[in-house]
């Protein structure tokens, strides 16, 4: 039970990982109005994956993981304007 557990919040992780890498690259090529509903799709599936992580792992925890992807996405799209 706690290695589904582990893995279905490595699961989800991978998923909001999944979301915020494709958010950053929509920033590129595409409209300014197709960026913005790219990219709120992208946010909206975050916060689903958000809430799941939340029944494994508890508020505190789950949000930090998404913190912690979220910088890395920050640091991708700073990385990719170099």
């Amino acid at each position: 039970m706690l290695n589904d557990s582990v893995s279905e919040v490595a699961r989800l992780r991978q998923q909001i990982e999944n979301e915020y890498v494709a958010a950053v690259q929509g920033l590129h090529g595409l409209s300014i109005a197709a960026q913005h509903s790219f990219i709120r799709a992208r946010m909206e599936r975050v916060e689903q994956h958000y809430e799941a992580l939340c029944a494994f792992i508890g508020e505190e925890r789950a949000i930090d993981i998404v913190i912690e992807v979220n910088d890395a996405a920050v640091k991708l799209r700073q990385g990719s304007r170099s």
